[in-house]
């Protein structure tokens, strides 16, 4: 029995349980593909303080999207040279407690603006990041409108506005125009046309560039039988001769998002059986705490039932179909066909439709994978005022 069996078997459910094994595995296949660059990790894709803390120990920097992020990170280790704080929406607030413990990314004009006049009071010049949204996208060189960054023409056709800026200096870029990228040549394309955005943004005035942050992009290959995984050879050596031309260039600090990739298939959600039951010839299994302790298994369905178009992007509520891996810890061999479902008040929270599982009794543990990332921090877990789900990292 696995020590992660033996710690499902014994402990109470509800609870998330992440494995320092296999996330340290994931650390080294990205320090193996990406060996000069800074590896930041997207908090609020696992905010659980013991997993921030084992990140930082092992030298993975924090993607902060929040005031909250920006703490949270620096009361778990993790240095303010090795926090970026990108986001939507910063009030003055959020300039004014985190400036002086992160490196911070303007996301709009009012915010380097924001960011400008702060520096101005504090008597000081601030070196900042900005995000970009680029004459490109993920997949081809059209381009699209977007709530995120500064649209990168605008930057080319209005310089006296930073010029204007006497207090700030902006050393770096931040894109990120697409996550859960699996193909490594779509990546590799994608990383050189940033780097080659940087070079030109160099030469307009007050831009110094000394850091190019991609974004994420780096998927996770949810389910085995359907996708297949990143090929992180042909992305290692993509990245080997970027960081070449890197090298001989701009020189900057190159900086990859690790997105959900760390975390992901890491992660168990376990749950428990209360109730089982059946209506006019469907059986049901009635758990604890299903869409109000894990959403993500619910949205399956209920996205798979819609039809949206190809081009449609429900990151990070819906991936796909064949998502997770619904198991129950027991030895019984016979198979049923059943619902599994929560127990809360509403017919939209179902884990899994149609299921054929082992027969199962009251009390069986329930256990869904691929759990690490989006999971507990998306998930409603107010809904109907239940037990909250725990967490563990062993």
């Amino acid at each position: 029995m696995s020590i992660e069996t033996n710690f499902i078997k014994n402990q109470k459910a509800p609870f998330y349980v992440y494995s320092k094994k296999q996330i340290l595995e994931n650390i080294n296949t990205l320090k193996t593909t990406f060996p000069e660059a800074k590896i930041l990790f997207s908090i609020k894709a696992n905010p659980f303080p013991p997993v921030v803390e084992f990140l930082g120990e092992n030298g993975i920097g924090s993607d902060a999207a929040s005031q909250n992020e920006v703490w949270l990170s620096l009361k778990n280790g993790i240095k303010p040279e090795n926090i970026y704080y990108s986001a939507a929406g910063k009030t003055v607030e959020d300039i004014e407690k985190t400036s002086k413990n992160c490196t911070i990314t303007a996301d709009s004009l009012n915010e380097v603006e924001m960011l400008n006049s702060y520096a101005s009071k504090n008597g000081m010049v601030l070196e900042i990041g900005i995000r970009v949204n680029p004459l490109f996208s993920m997949f081809s060189s059209e381009a699209f409108s977007s709530k995120f960054g500064v649209d990168e023409e605008f930057i080319y056709e209005n310089s006296e506005f930073f010029l204007k800026m006497k207090n700030i200096k902006i050393v770096g870029i931040h894109v990120h125009v697409r996550s859960q990228v699996l193909d490594s040549q779509t990546l590799i394309k994608y990383y050189n046309n940033v780097y080659d955005m940087a070079v030109k943004l160099n030469d307009v005035s007050s831009f110094d560039i000394k850091f190019i942050n991609f974004g994420g992009g780096v998927g996770f290959a949810y389910s085995k039988e359907t996708e297949a995984p990143l090929n992180f050879e042909s992305l290692k050596s993509g990245f080997e001769t970027l960081n070449s031309k890197n090298k001989s260039g701009l020189n900057a600090q190159l900086i990859i998002e690790s997105g959900r990739f760390l975390l992901c298939g890491t992660g168990i959600y376990v749950t428990e059986i209360v109730d089982i039951k059946t209506s006019r010839g469907k059986k049901y299994l009635i758990t604890k705490n299903g869409l109000n302790g894990f959403v993500r298994p619910s949205m399956r369905d209920i996205f798979s039932s819609v039809p949206v178009p190809d081009n449609f992007s429900s990151e990070p509520l819906y991936t796909s179909k064949n998502a997770f891996d619904i198991s129950i810890l027991t030895n019984e061999t016979e198979t049923e066909t059943v619902d599994l479902c929560g127990n809360l008040c509403t017919a939209i929270d179902t884990l899994a439709q149609n299921i054929k599982l082992p027969k199962a009794k009251i009390g069986d543990k329930v256990m869904i994978t691929n759990a690490g990332s989006y999971a507990f921090t998306l998930t409603p877990i107010l809904f109907s005022s239940h037990e909250l789900p725990k967490e563990f990292l062993i």
